[in-house]
């Protein structure tokens, strides 16, 4: 598949919002919000780059009916790989113990919760070519009854009503599927976009909105499923769709940034050096020096993550990958349906 920079672009975007959010977290980033208005205005634009991947992934995959086993083994394997690297050098250099168990974790985290991103990731996968098939055998008319509902039960209700019918906050697979299920119409039906004018005022709107949420503490604010969380997010994606342009070093750069991810939310080293060693720790408090200090963070930890992703890419080539290759079953999996 040809790559388009500009959704390349809108990749590495989403991933530094990501870092981004994870920069405030004191369990995560360690950055403290010494100033309130820039942790507000901050934590209300970055608070859409995980449904800015969703939209992302659904865009390219409406018309997929394949599983693709070996990407999905080749996640999870980068998960283990990132894990049990980030235990020996917490062991080298932080003194951690290592038991059977906590090699087992870093290698397998998924059933600590510790990795919920990459479960639901890899179940929105697994699910799109069953969900392809049935959104191309019915009609316009009955997906976009599917979308409403989805938008209703999922995005509506968990914002601004007690006891939704999911109550994650947006942290799962059925977010995901919503997620897909929004964006698949708009790719399939809907001929003409809003102009690049109305999706920019619709994510200045949206992103104000969450503002002013956050101010009058109603709704689920900072929610992945809050309405004007997944607008700001759809709007922005939608402008980006129709921008075009080319650039080889912006493909190169988005090329790892799930790597990106994986690597700066790994607990036990990396995500203390990449976030509290090299940045969170020279924490002011002044407006202006925290800005510059947030977007110093973002842009330095993505390149730092970006570079060994690099590094373990290239070690892959001659080990991992040529293992992976001659493993029959690691295949493509064709989905079939009958007329």
């Amino acid at each position: 598949m040809v790559k388009k920079t500009n959704i390349e672009l809108l990749r590495i975007i989403a991933m530094c919002m990501i870092i981004g959010l994870h920069y405030w977290n004191l369990k995560i980033g360690g950055g403290k919000p010494l100033n309130t208005s820039l942790f507000c205005a901050t934590q209300s634009l970055c608070v859409c780059g995980v449904n800015l991947f969703v939209l992302i992934t659904g865009w390219f995959s409406v018309k997929s009916f394949t599983i693709d086993v070996r990407k999905i083994c080749r996640l999870l394997l980068d998960v283990s790989i990132w894990g049990v690297l980030g235990l020996i050098f917490a062991c080298v250099f932080f003194d951690e113990d290592v038991s059977l168990r906590s090699f087992l974790w870093a290698a397998i985290p998924h059933f600590r919760r510790n990795r919920w991103f990459v479960e639901a990731y890899v179940i929105l996968l697994l699910f799109i070519p069953f969900i392809n098939i049935c959104l191309h055998k019915i009609s316009e008319k009955s997906h976009q009854i599917l979308m409403w509902l989805c938008i209703t039960l999922f995005v509506v209700w968990p914002s601004f009503l007690p006891y939704p019918p999911v109550d994650n906050w947006g942290f799962g697979f059925i977010h995901f599927i919503s997620l897909y299920i929004i964006i698949s119409y708009v790719r399939m039906h809907v001929n003409k976009l809003p102009s690049k004018l109305k999706c920019l005022a619709g994510f200045v709107i949206s992103y104000c909105m969450i503002l002013l949420e956050q101010q009058l503490n109603i709704a689920q604010r900072w929610h992945y499923d809050s309405l004007f969380v997944v607008t700001e997010a759809l709007f922005l994606f939608l402008f980006f769709v129709q921008l075009n342009f080319k650039s080889k070093w912006i493909n190169f750069l988005a090329a790892s940034s799930f790597g990106v991810y994986l690597i700066h939310t790994e607990p036990l080293f990396f995500q203390n050096v990449c976030f509290y060693d090299m940045f969170a720790k020279y924490n002011t408090t002044g407006f202006l020096a925290q800005t510059v200090m947030f977007v110093v963070s973002l842009l330095g930890i993505y390149i730092v993550c970006f570079v060994l992703e690099e590094f373990k890419k290239v070690a892959c080539r001659y080990s991992c990958d040529k293992v992976l290759d001659k493993i029959p079953f690691l295949r493509k999996i064709n989905i079939e349906y009958i007329d």
